[in-house]
């Protein structure tokens, strides 16, 4: 009992010691007195402990845990608030409150660490929430910014802002993925506008390395916000940005690059220079491209070559002045070569070296290992063969401003000089040798490059003597050969091949007796090119093929030229005989006659087309047979013969078809025959069929016109189109022409405008063709046509709305006739409109009016049909049939005998004669009768009543018929409900017969009185 007492003693005096440290700690905020948190946490734990162990009886001490756990538990809560989130050790802290907490775990019902995890959480969003609220003022700056960056001017300021927003938003909530989405759109936007404006950057050096720092932090800041979206950031700007920037740069070397070629070529290095000098700020992003190497080191070459000569060259003079100019422009051309990271050292050392005599011995000593390696590795690659020989020229070049300070200095040099110079045409000789006849030409451009190099490099002089000669011997045998081989085809020779394989052996040909053979073989290759091109000029001749001959004749001219420019002394026909040109022409003259005969077998036999032929084949032929007596004397008779005969065609024609024919051939035979002249010239023939032709040709429209209605437009316009093109050839005299035209003017006036109401094209087409007709009379058709637009607009409006298959709208109709009649008040103003014009109208109206009529009446049947709001519908179509009456009236009133249609009776007539039909068929049962839809026939056929009957009478006898009918049935049904007794029956027959006679009223011709005559037979009073 003692120790009991004891314990519990001891229990409290801990407690008690807890009590005030939670008091010590209580409004600590932070990290202040945590220890002493945690103490007291690990004393109520361990007290804990003991009175579990003991048993878990000391109640009071058990309470006094609970309560002291509270107290330090909302100590733990407080701390944890905005103030603690906004210090740098928050995390420490937090994990420090934590640890306290999961040692209140082991003496609390609730677990302390969930409790203050959920404190932890909901300041974490409050603290989020609160940061994208301050972000929103940010990110309408943003917005601004953004918006903002409209001109290249403000592209790097404007981004730069943008990006240290965007940056600023993102260190506030980096963990906003609402926020992080708006701020990756942005981003993105912007990069694509910074790409946008390269035009302001690409081409600046300077602005361009701001760029691609700019972009290195878009992809930057862009590669923070795709983490917290999941996403990727691809593709980044950097590389974009560099490979825009390496394509200014390259453009800009061109364009810098080819004015320095064009200064050097003008040898000004000044100004080559300062192009260089220009393009020195792209070179960093061009270093690596091995083309633009190669081109400026070109450059620079060509640059340094042009200065050593024109140091040599005032040197020899004696400018002293000048020379010191060049040398300092070497140094500064030194300089800016060094400046070009990557370069090659320049072939013949730095330009001041070059202007040394040591230094160009130097140069040479280079220059010859350099030829000596090359041909050392030769190769099959045809490109770096091509950079080999274009390199072995350089070579030889940069010998050349130096080679008379060096010449004769080294013996030793001289000889190696030689002997590589020896060992470099062997090595070419070896390769044309082997080449093709595509790639000769190149070694043979090479051989004629070197030997105007190797021809200044003297002494020593050469060994063997030029090179070109002896490439040019193999490159005319291989032409030769290709010559050959294109002849030895049975078929398919290609003339262009031919003749330039021709040209190329010509041109390679040495003139020296070293060629001899060569020249035998093509001698023989021309004699059976010859033969072959002669028998395909005489095939051409038989055949009429006159551009082929004119072809092969060009070729001929080709082939003689291509051998005299040569100087080769050779003929197409051998040495002693006439150029291939020569004896085609002879052929040509040998055809001559041929082609005259053919013309006068053509006019004996009246074969006018023939005699065309025959003159057109002859064209090139009058000068000589002008020389020829005996054919001139045959061609003059020929010639002579046909006006009679043309005139005798003229007289045999009989349809616009035969006399246009003749009149074409006449333009194509006048159009042969006008170069002649003298004894050969010919009065025009195509006169004397004009007027036969233009009888014939009024006659088909006069004809075509007989019936304006059913004429065929496309006649009317052929005919009309032939007339306007015969009063143009006329000359002045087309009054007989232009009388006749006038006389067909109203018909033709009714026709056109009958086509022009027809359909939406018409007018189009009818104004075309009044153009045609005012162009060949000098009047004003096409200006009446204009005039009456209006009108016909509205007509062929209602025309179109009409003839639409479905979906018609009778309401476009209708609009269209009331615009007409003021327009027709307007036209009637004309005198010629109510003569002759206004006719067409008139039908094409009259036609509206029956067709309107017409789907009127159809739409009342579909509407009947249908069975739904059959009164509406009804009511509805009546109304526009008084609308449709009332334009028509309105019509009526200024166009007389104007045919019209009584719309509302029509609609009327349809909708009564549709009800009464469906009374009847229901009364025509035998049994089933339904009262009520003989009783909706009525109801639907009494508001029509009155218009119905207007136009069609025998409705009158059909509803008498119906009357009889139904009294009768009724009749006995009454009598049948009375004989039963049946007085619900009677009371519905009554009251059927009271709504019939109702529906009836405004029948007043007939009236109805069922309803009395059932009263009558209920009551006996009635006995029929």
């Amino acid at each position: 009992m003692g120790g009991c007492v004891s314990g519990k003693s001891g229990h409290h005096e801990r407690l008690d010691t807890v009590e005030a440290s939670v008091t010590q700690i209580k409004g600590k905020t932070g990290d202040k007195d945590l220890d002493v948190a945690q103490h007291c946490a690990s004393e109520l734990k361990s007290v804990m402990n003991l009175i579990v162990s003991a048993g878990a009886k000391d109640k009071p001490s058990l309470h006094r845990i609970e309560v002291l756990s509270e107290l330090v538990l909302g100590n733990l809560e407080a701390r944890i608030d905005g103030a603690l989130f906004g210090r740098s050790d928050v995390d420490t802290v937090l994990e420090a409150i934590v640890s306290i907490a999961r040692d209140l775990d082991a003496v609390r019902a609730t677990r302390a660490t969930i409790i203050l995890d959920e404190k932890v959480n909901k300041c974490r969003e409050q603290m989020v929430a609160g940061e994208e609220a301050k972000a929103r003022g940010q990110l309408g700056q943003l917005k601004q910014v953004m918006d903002g960056i409209k001109e290249p001017a403000v592209v790097m300021p404007g981004a730069t802002l943008a990006l240290d927003i965007i940056s600023q938003v993102h260190a506030k909530v980096p963990g906003s993925t609402k926020i992080t989405d708006i701020l990756l759109k942005a981003t993105i936007d912007l990069a694509k506008k910074i790409l946008v404006f390269q035009i302001a950057w690409a081409r600046d050096p300077a602005r361009a390395t701001a760029v691609k720092g700019l972009a290195a932090r878009v992809d930057e800041v862009a590669g923070k916000l795709v983490l917290v979206m999941g996403a990727a950031w691809d593709p980044p700007m950097l590389p974009q940005v560099e490979r825009l920037v390496r394509e200014a740069a390259r453009r800009c070397c061109t364009e810098a690059l080819t004015g320095a070629e064009r200064e050097i070529a003008n040898k000004k290095c000044g100004k080559a220079f300062e192009l260089l000098v220009a393009l020195k700020p792209h070179w960093p992003e061009l270093k690596d491209d091995s083309s633009i190497v190669l081109q400026v080191v070109g450059a620079f070459s060509k640059l340094q070559t042009l200065a050593c000569q024109d140091f040599i060259a005032v040197s020899k003079a004696g400018q002293a002045t000048v020379a010191g100019q060049i040398r300092e422009f070497a140094t500064k051309f030194d300089a800016l070569r060094v400046e070009f990271e990557g370069l090659p050292p320049a072939a013949g050392g730095p330009l001041k070296d070059c202007l040394v005599l040591g230094e160009a011995t130097a140069t040479v000593e280079k220059q010859l290992t350099f030829l000596v390696a090359e041909i050392a590795n030769p190769t099959s690659d045809a490109k770096l063969l091509q950079l080999s020989l274009s390199g072995i020229v350089q070579a030889f070049e940069a010998l050349v401003p130096i080679w008379d300070l060096v010449a004769g200095q080294e013996e030793a040099l001289m000889v190696r000089f030689s002997e590589i110079c020896i060992s470099v045409e062997a090595w070419v000789d070896g390769l044309a040798a082997a080449s093709s006849t595509a790639d000769v030409g190149s070694l043979l451009t090479f051989a004629e490059e070197y030997d105007g190099r190797r021809t200044k490099l003297s002494p020593p002089e050469p060994a063997s003597g030029k090179l070109q000669p002896r490439i040019a011997l193999q490159a005319a045998d291989k032409h030769t050969t290709l010559v050959e081989a294109e002849l030895a085809k049975a078929d398919g020779l290609n003339p262009i091949k031919l003749l330039d394989a021709f040209k190329a052996a010509a041109a390679a040909l040495p003139r020296e007796s070293s060629g001899d053979a060569l020249r035998a073989r093509l001698t023989s290759a021309m004699a059976t090119t010859t033969e072959r091109m002669l028998k395909s000029f005489r095939e051409a001749i038989t055949a009429g093929q006159v551009r082929k001959e004119e072809a092969l004749l060009r070729f001929a001219r080709d082939f003689d030229e291509a051998f005299a420019a040569a100087g080769l002394g050779l003929r197409a026909g051998g040495e002693l005989g006439a150029s291939l040109a020569e004896r085609m022409a002879r052929a040509k003259d040998g055809d001559a006659e041929a082609k005259l005969q053919a013309l006068e077998v053509a006019l004996v036999a009246n074969d006018l087309p023939a005699a065309l032929v025959a003159l057109q084949g002859l064209q090139p032929s009058w000068p000589r047979i002008a020389e020829m007596a005996a054919l001139k004397e045959r061609a003059v008779v020929a010639l002579g013969s046909l006006p009679a005969l043309f005139e005798k065609a003229g007289e045999a024609a009989a349809s616009p078809e035969k006399v246009d024919s003749l009149l074409e051939i006449a333009g194509d035979l006048d159009a042969a025959l006008a170069p002649l002249e003298g004894a050969f010239a010919v009065p025009p023939l195509k006169p004397q069929v004009l007027w036969i032709a233009a009888r014939i040709h009024l006659d088909a429209l006069d004809a075509a016109l007989e019936n304006v209605y059913t004429a065929e437009t496309a006649v009317v316009k052929r005919e009309l189109s032939a007339l306007a093109k015969l009063v143009k050839d006329a000359s002045g005299d087309e009054t007989e022409i232009l009388e006749r035209l006038a006389n067909m003017g109203e018909p033709l006036a009714r026709h056109l405008l009958h086509r022009a109401l027809a359909d939406a094209g018409g007018l189009e087409e009818v104004l075309g063709i009044a153009a045609l007709v005012d162009g060949a009379t000098g009047g004003s058709m096409r200006q009446q046509a204009e005039q009456l637009r209006p009108l016909v607009e509205r007509v062929v409006e209602s025309r179109t709305e009409l003839a639409k298959p479905s979906g018609m709208d009778p309401r476009v109709v209708i609009r269209s006739l009331k615009a007409l009649a003021p327009l027709w008040a307007s036209a009637c103003s004309s005198e010629e409109f109510q003569r002759s014009l206004s006719e067409p109208f008139r039908r094409a109206l009259s036609e509206i009016f029956r067709q309107l009529s017409a789907k009127l009446t159809e739409a009342c049947g579909k509407a009947l049909d249908s069975g739904v709001e059959v009164p509406k519908k009804t009511q509805a179509l009546l109304a526009l049939a008084d609308e449709a009456q009332h334009a028509q009236d309105a019509l009526k009133e200024v166009a007389a005998d104007l045919e019209v249609v009584d719309f509302p009776s029509s609609v009327a007539r349809s909708v009564a004669d549709k009800a009464l039909g469906a009374v009847e068929a229901e009364l025509g049962k035998e049994s089933g009768l339904d009262p009520a839809k003989v009783l909706k026939g009525v109801e639907l056929a009494a508001p029509m009543w009155a218009a119905s009957t207007k136009a069609d009478d025998s409705l009158e006898a059909r509803l008498q018929a119906i009357f009889e009918r139904l009294r009768s049935r009724m009749g006995q049904s009454m009598l049948d409900a009375k004989e039963s007794d049946n007085q619900k029956k009677q009371t519905m027959l009554l009251e059927f017969a009271a709504k019939f006679d109702t529906a009836c009223a405004p029948m007043t011709a007939i009236g109805s009185d069922l309803k009395i005559f059932l009263e009558g037979k209920l009551s006996g009073t009635t006995k029929e």
